[in-house]
């Protein structure tokens, strides 16, 4: 009797789905039992960290990471250390869950011939499931036309999921629906939640927009931006509504933006926007 009663509460333990911030669309409400954690900008070491500080055991525990490690010129040494870092991540995990999965590395289309070094890291992950019982669930062919060419409709930045790429991922993943919901049900919009933050941020309107890391002060934004989008002073020259001061996106303002802090352009090297939406070097 005692046994039996122990696998019924075995049974009845939550399922932990966690990794970057492509899994930031999915509504964990949606989904049956189950925690749902995107960590914005994080790489595998990240999630191992994750685990580490996290108690709790888990009935499955299915992990989505490795997009933020790859890098277009990544060398050989790169990619064996990365190797080393689901290693790593897979022990830890396996100490909270017997049950345990991993997907490929989604394909990205932000950076130019990256999609060579995911395809080389995503074999490498295969034999390294194989090897530390870990299941493997493939999500090139979601991303692949007939032609082999990369499909833009499930991604609308090159890195994030559309509404149809986050259903299908889901369903790929099989994730568990609760009761009268379908997989086009689990869709979010991705500003409407908050992914994991690193650091702690201000949040009144007079202070300092400071990110914080490893407890160090690291650089001070200025302040907030306002919630009134049509007042907003800042908006550059011809271009009726402001862009977020965090990513400078248009579709949400900073208040709603899931970063933890302004992000650093590759072109000009200045915190605010990303490098496609850069007004100092534009395409």
């Amino acid at each position: 009797m005692g046994g039996h009663k122990s696998e019924v509460q075995k049974d009845q333990r939550q399922s932990l789905v966690i990794g970057s911030s492509v899994l930031r669309s999915i509504d964990e409400s949606k989904v049956k039992n189950t925690i749902v954690v995107p960590v914005s900008g994080a790489k595998i070491s990240d999630i191992t960290n994750e685990m580490k500080q996290d108690k709790n055991k888990y009935k499955k525990v299915q992990l989505c990471v490795g997009s933020n490690n790859v890098k277009s010129e990544s060398t050989s040494e790169d990619i064996m250390q990365i190797c080393e870092d689901y290693k790593d991540l897979f022990d830890e995990v396996k100490e909270h869950s017997e049950d345990v999965c991993i997907t490929s590395i989604p394909l990205r289309t932000d950076t130019p011939n990256i999609d060579e070094v995911i395809d080389k890291v995503n074999a490498e992950l295969i034999t390294i499931c194989k090897d530390m019982n870990v299941d493997y669930v493939d999500l090139d062919p979601m991303f692949r036309l007939a032609d082999g060419e990369v499909n833009d409709g499930y991604l609308h930045d090159g890195v994030h999921l559309t509404k149809q790429g986050t259903c299908k991922m889901a369903k790929i993943m099989n994730l568990t629906m609760e009761a009268d919901t379908e997989f086009s049900d689990i869709y979010c919009k991705p500003y409407t939640r908050c992914t994991k933050p690193y650091g702690k941020i201000a949040t009144s309107d007079d202070e300092e927009y400071t990110v914080v890391v490893n407890n160090k002060k690291k650089k001070s934004y200025g302040y907030n931006q306002t919630e009134n989008r049509k007042q907003d002073r800042y908006a550059p020259k011809g271009q009726k509504e402001s862009p977020c001061w965090k990513c400078g996106e248009l579709s949400h303002l900073q208040v709603d933006c899931h970063h933890s802090g302004p992000l650093q352009c590759h072109k000009c090297l200045r915190y605010g926007h990303k490098s496609h939406y850069c007004y100092r070097f534009p395409k």
